[in-house]
Formats: C-alpha cells, sequence, structure tokens
C-alpha cells in the first residue's frame, strides 16, 4: 500500500466518500484501513436490528413474527459493543415496527447501569406507527435522547401523547437541540400547541424548526411567541398549517428568522404574524394561501405592504389554494423589495399592461426569477403585449426564468414627437441572463406568428429555452388548436435559429 494512503486524514475522507458496500469490504478485507472504515460503516445506522445484531445472535421467535435474541447480551457483548460501536454512532434512524421495538426494550432491559447508548449521537430519526404508550414504552425511546443530539426528527401519532411530561422529558433530555421536526399523522389541537409552545421555551439553540400541523382551533400565536422570545438564533421555521392567530399586544421579533415555510396560511393569520413579530433577518418566504374567502383588494394591499417593506427578502413565493384575481396596484407595494430575486404568485389572475410588466423590471433589479400564472382559470382583463417583453428586457438584466401570460401582438404606440412608434427590431435589446420562457395557454393569432418569431428571436438569448402549456386535446376548441399549432411552430424557429428565416409582414401593418 502507499504510504500516502496511510495518512489518517486522507483515508477517513475516503472513506467518507464511499458507500455502506464499500465500508464493509473495507472492514472484512483491509487490516490497515479495519478501524476507520469500520467506525465510519457505524456513523450512520439506519436501524434497530443492526444495533441488535451488533450485541449478539439475533433470529425470528419460533412463534410469530418478532425478532430476539439467542441469548440475552452480558456484561462481555455491552462491553465490545460500547469499545467497538456505540461511541461511533452520530445517527441514528429508528423505526419502530414491532419487532424494532422489541429489540429496543431488551435492549434497554439488558443495558448495564454504568453504558450509555451513543454517547456521541447528534441526529435521531424517529419514526412510531402507534405501538408506544404515552408513559412506560416512552421510557423506552428516552434510552436513545442525550444531551449531545442537536437534531431530532419525530414521526408520530399525536393521539397517543397527551401528556405535557413527555414534551418535558424530550426538552430535558435534548436540552442543545439545533433542529427539530415533528410530524404528526393527525392535526393537533390547542392543547397540544401549548405543550409544544412549551417546549420551544426550553429550546434556546434551536435553529430550524419544522413544527406540525394544527386544526383549525388550533392558535399559533402560542407558538410563535414563544419561539420569537425564547429561540432568539431561529433561522428556519416551518408550520404546517397556520389558520388561526390571536395576535398579542406585545410584539416580539423574530432577529435571525431568515426562512420561513408555512404550507397552509390564511390571509389573515399571515398578516397578523408578520405584524407580530417583525422579521428584519427574512430572506426566503412561502406561503400556500388557503381560506374560505375571496382576498380583497385591501387585504392584499396590508399584506403585500408588509412583505414589500421586509429590507432583506430575496424570494417570495405566493401561492392560492382558491383562484384569486388581482390588479397590478394591488401587488405595487411589493416593488419596494428591492432585494428580491424570485417572485412567484401561483394560481393568481393577474391584470397588467406593458408598462406594469417593465416596471418590474425596474423597480427590482435583483429579479432573477419572475412566475406569474401562466395558465389561469380566468383570462385577465389586461395582458403584457410583445412591447412589454421588449421592454422588460431593458431593464431585468438579471432575470434567468421569465413565466407569464401574454398578449402576442405588437401595437405601434405614440412617441415624444406624436409618431407611431413602429417596431424595428435592430433596435431591440436582448434579455443579457434570461435561460427559460413559459408563455402559458398565451393565445396566438395565425396572422402574429411572423411577428412574434421576430421579435423573440431578437430578444432571446440563444439556448433560452422556450415553452408554453398545450391545451389536453379533448378540451380545444378551434381557436385553441390553430393557437397551439402556431405556437409550435414559433417554438421549431427558435430551435432552429439561423437555419429558418422570418420576415416581419410588409403590409403595413406595423
Amino acid at each position: 500500500m502507499h504510504s500516502v494512503l496511510l495518512i489518517p486524514e486522507l483515508r477517513q475522507h475516503i472513506l467518507h466518500l464511499v458507500d455502506r458496500k464499500s465500508l464493509r469490504a473495507c472492514v472484512f478485507v483491509c487490516d490497515a484501513w479495519k478501524a476507520d472504515a469500520l467506525h465510519a460503516y457505524w456513523e450512520i445506522v439506519h436501524d434497530i436490528e443492526t444495533v441488535a445484531r451488533a450485541l449478539g445472535a439475533v433470529r425470528k421467535r419460533d412463534t410469530g413474527d418478532v425478532m430476539v435474541f439467542d441469548s440475552l447480551p452480558n456484561l462481555a457483548a455491552w462491553e465490545r459493543f460500547d469499545t467497538l460501536y456505540s461511541r461511533a454512532v452520530r445517527e441514528l434512524h429508528v423505526d419502530l415496527t414491532e419487532d424494532n421495538f422489541h429489540l429496543l426494550q431488551t435492549i434497554g432491559g439488558t443495558r448495564p447501569a454504568s453504558f450509555k447508548l451513543f454517547p456521541k449521537l447528534r441526529r435521531l430519526y424517529v419514526s412510531e406507527d402507534g405501538l408506544l404508550s404515552p408513559t412506560d414504552d416512552f421510557a423506552t425511546l428516552v434510552l436513545l435522547m442525550n444531551p449531545n443530539v442537536e437534531h431530532f426528527d419525530w414521526f408520530e401519532h399525536p393521539l397517543r401523547f397527551r401528556s405535557a411530561s413527555i414534551w418535558k422529558t424530550i426538552a430535558k433530555q435534548m436540552s442543545h437541540l439545533t433542529s427539530l421536526s415533528i410530524w404528526f399523522e393527525h392535526d393537533i389541537d390547542k392543547e397540544m400547541s401549548r405543550d409544544i409552545a412549551n417546549l420551544c421555551t426550553k429550546l434556546p439553540a434551536l435553529v430550524k424548526a419544522d413544527l406540525p400541523t394544527g386544526n383549525d382551533q388550533c392558535d399559533w400565536s402560542n407558538i410563535f411567541g414563544a419561539v420569537a422570545e425564547h429561540c432568539q438564533s431561529l433561522q428556519s421555521l416551518r408550520c404546517g398549517s397556520v389558520c388561526v392567530f390571536q395576535p398579542s399586544h406585545e410584539r416580539i421579533p423574530f432577529p435571525s428568522l431568515t426562512h420561513l415555510d408555512l404550507p397552509v396560511c390564511t390571509v389573515e393569520a399571515l398578516t397578523l404574524l408578520l405584524e407580530t413579530h417583525p422579521m428584519p433577518s427574512l430572506r426566503i418566504l412561502e406561503v400556500d394561501i388557503d381560506g374560505d374567502h375571496t382576498v380583497t383588494s385591501a387585504e392584499c394591499l396590508r399584506l403585500f405592504g408588509l412583505i414589500g417593506s421586509l429590507p432583506q427578502i430575496t424570494e417570495l413565493s405566493l401561492y392560492y389554494y382558491m383562484e384569486a384575481s388581482f390588479g397590478f396596484n394591488d401587488f405595487r407595494s411589493l416593488l419596494q423589495a428591492e432585494t428580491l430575486s424570485r417572485l412567484y404568485l401561483g394560481s393568481v389572475t393577474v391584470s397588467m399592461t406593458d408598462v406594469e410588466l417593465f416596471s418590474i423590471g425596474r423597480s427590482l433589479p435583483c429579479l432573477e426569477s419572475l412566475e406569474l400564472d401562466a395558465c389561469p382559470d380566468e383570462v385577465p382583463d389586461t395582458m403584457p403585449t410583445l412591447r412589454g417583453l421588449i421592454d422588460l428586457a431593458k431593464h431585468a438584466l438579471k432575470l434567468r426564468h421569465l413565466m407569464v401570460l401574454i398578449s402576442p401582438v405588437f401595437h405601434p404606440s405614440d412617441s415624444d414627437d406624436g409618431a407611431p412608434d413602429a417596431l424595428k427590431l435592430d433596435t431591440l435589446s436582448r434579455f443579457q441572463r434570461l435561460e427559460f420562457l413559459h408563455i402559458g395557454q398565451s393565445r396566438l393569432d395565425p396572422k402574429w406568428s411572423s411577428v412574434v418569431v421576430c421579435v423573440l428571436d431578437q430578444i432571446l438569448p440563444v439556448g433560452c429555452k422556450f415553452e408554453l402549456w398545450e391545451t389536453p386535446w379533448e378540451v380545444r376548441d378551434d381557436m385553441v388548436r390553430r393557437s397551439d399549432e402556431e405556437w409550435g411552430k414559433v417554438g421549431f424557429a427558435l430551435r432552429h435559429r439561423g437555419v429558418v428565416k422570418v420576415s416581419l409582414p410588409k403590409d403595413g401593418s406595423l
């Protein structure tokens, strides 16, 4: 063996790059690397059965389908396990099926008091399908917890864990958690939300929290208040469903929060949350808006005013479960957020003029991705035309991804001297960085096809991917069918630039 391969740091780095099968081979066939390979193999353990087999021979019980030890682990087995395996484990995945739960109980029952299971464990993932009882059986799971654990991921059925003492135990046993993820099969109620809030008050080092979905009666104000006050280092927060938020009179900021993800949230709850808990460091906001009423212009102005005033916001993703219709003025206040690099509005019909489209590029100099709903249920009252795209190219200098519904026509406008501003291809600015253009269900009249090809050929960089959403055949009418056919010709011409030559019409229409 080359002497370089005996360097410990290099050897450990190589072992972290190979798969588990190769690690196992190193353990058995390479004496020089055996110790390091064994340590790397045990760094991540994916099941309790692996732990049990390291303690002794395991087989299926003669009656039933439960795994048991041939003979219970003795002191010698525990000393060997502690020396070779237990201290190497940094990440443990526990799927508490009936087999694994029985093995874990046996391991806990035979463990000498002087031995700690996995004293250097950092990440613990537990999936439980309803086998644990709220009292005695939970004590078995506590065996795996220790103050060094930094990440705890728990999938559980909530109805079995009503006792507040369980949450206190988690806080006591893993008080230095920096990442907490809890996913329950059913929504939590108001009482359990208070328990989770109390848990968070005991975890001051928390940096990332992924909290379960709440039901319609679950008031999230206590959780957000507890986290904001006691978890000053929190950077990422995800809450499954925020429908009820009763704000307190005290405004408590999230000083370090950079990422907020709310998969289900009402406009009212989101607005009250942003008003009650200022987020000066927030960069990424992802929200799926739910609710039983149409969002009003007043609600939009209030919400988007708060979002637009976030000083460091870079990514905004809003999706509406119920189809919403906006005028440009409803979200104009978003243009205050000059740091925005990504703006996504899903399931929203946006009425917009050419001037309003290019004002987005002019007002948001950092914008790299603009995704507006290009397949709305209802056609908006106004849509940007080719002129809007042309003007957007002048200002959106960093734009890479664009999805927008357009009216693919070009109408000359009056210039400063009163003369019509006709289309002149050689004067058009090209998008500098655009990599993807999606025009959704934009309808193309065949008489404008050559104009569209000429304009897009001029303003789209070479290599820019062009896509549209084709209407399913069974719902097409003649107009839609002709439009899809014409867009197909446009796409072909753009893919074969330099081969397909298209000229502007010479009938004076432009």
